[in-house]
């Protein structure tokens, strides 16, 4: 059981693995070396967390700094990579882990498996926007659980909010895979103007892993994606998404594939299971949208573009309108939107 109260410094090609530890973080400004209170892997270096609480000083209203993992300039050169492995908790942080240096080819690499994030402004977030697409599983999620039970209260900043996004990814042409992982508000924690996936021209999968689906409850918004880039990839399948307001947002997105998930909607106003903005070459099937509260959109499809879009063999139970075309776009070719058999 360790207290630090000047940060931590992974450097110099450095491996160090934790085993069964607890390491509470205080939160002082800025370390000698320049970088925020925390976690720092230098490129080179390696952090793997086995069964270890990563967490701010007990009793003290502060949050650490989480994570921080340099990456290469170049697509050779050496990166940082944290393993967080079997039962760790990292908790009570303003960014639980993020990868450094946005501008590197071989950008630092998270990793995350059979653990849990709790409480912590943001859970992940990645910037990679000039990551070279011959890496894989550069990051990967697996059987992760992203928790917010409470408001959280840091005496500097963000001053009684939950977590504001559990997982943020912006500009990363590498896909994600998020595969069995909980998303998910607690029933004390704020429920408005939080998401749980934020991408912006970012490609990932959601899926499940094995039989565990991954699922997203209590959220303002399950999953925002937008961006301008149309090779993103972007598949959400055989997920669930419980007690949502606002569930799949994809914006000017080419090729999407949502299919065999389920939507528990719950709101206080006529929202939506899926809104598709712009979208083209999307394939959207076998889902099935219920409500429980007030009258949902089930599905909408804005300007929807001229790339083959099926909206096929979806089911709809007690919705206000199950499915609305709106927008002209679809209209110019023979190659629009198809809805059939639902």
């Amino acid at each position: 059981h360790f207290k630090i109260d000047s940060g931590m410094r992974i450097v110099n090609n450095a491996k160090l693995t934790l085993v069964n530890s607890i390491l509470e973080f205080s939160d002082h400004g800025i370390a000698a070396w320049g970088q925020e209170q925390g976690i720092f892997i230098q490129k080179g270096s390696e952090l793997f967390a086995i069964h270890d609480t990563l967490s701010n000083i007990r009793g003290c209203p502060q949050m650490w700094d989480g994570i921080g993992v340099e990456g290469g300039k170049l697509l050779q050169s050496p990166k940082g990579l944290v393993q967080l492995l079997a039962g760790t908790l990292l908790e009570n942080a303003h960014t639980g882990a993020k990868n450094l240096d946005i501008k590197a080819r071989a950008p630092g690499i998270i990793r995350v498996s059979n653990s849990m994030m709790l409480n912590n402004h943001r859970h992940i977030v990645i910037s990679a926007p000039y990551a070279s697409l011959q890496q894989t599983l550069w990051y990967s999620f697996n059987n992760v659980e992203f928790l917010c039970t409470k408001s959280l209260v840091d005496v500097n900043t963000y001053q009684g909010a939950g977590t504001l996004y559990f997982m943020q990814m912006n500009q990363v042409p590498i896909i994600v895979p998020i595969k069995g992982c909980t998303i998910k508000n607690g029933p004390f924690a704020p429920f408005f103007y939080n998401v749980g996936i934020w991408a912006n021209n970012a490609s990932y999968t959601v899926e499940p892993q094995g039989t565990d689906s991954s699922r997203f409850q209590r959220l303002h918004r399950d999953v925002i994606d937008k961006g301008t880039n149309p090779f993103r990839s972007v598949t959400i399948r055989n997920s669930v998404f419980i007690q949502t307001f606002q569930t799949i947002l994809p914006r000017n997105a080419s090729n999407a594939t949502v299919t065999g998930n389920r939507f528990d909607l719950f709101s206080t106003a006529p929202d939506y299971g899926l809104y598709l903005d712009g979208c083209t070459g999307y394939q959207v099937e076998e889902n099935h949208f219920t409500r429980k509260t007030h009258l949902p959109y089930g599905i909408i499809s804005n300007n929807s573009g001229a790339g083959g879009d099926q909206i096929y063999r979806n089911r709809f139970t007690d919705m206000n309108v199950g499915i609305q075309a709106q927008g002209l776009a679809s209209l110019n070719s023979n190659k629009g939107l198809e809805i059939k058999c639902n």
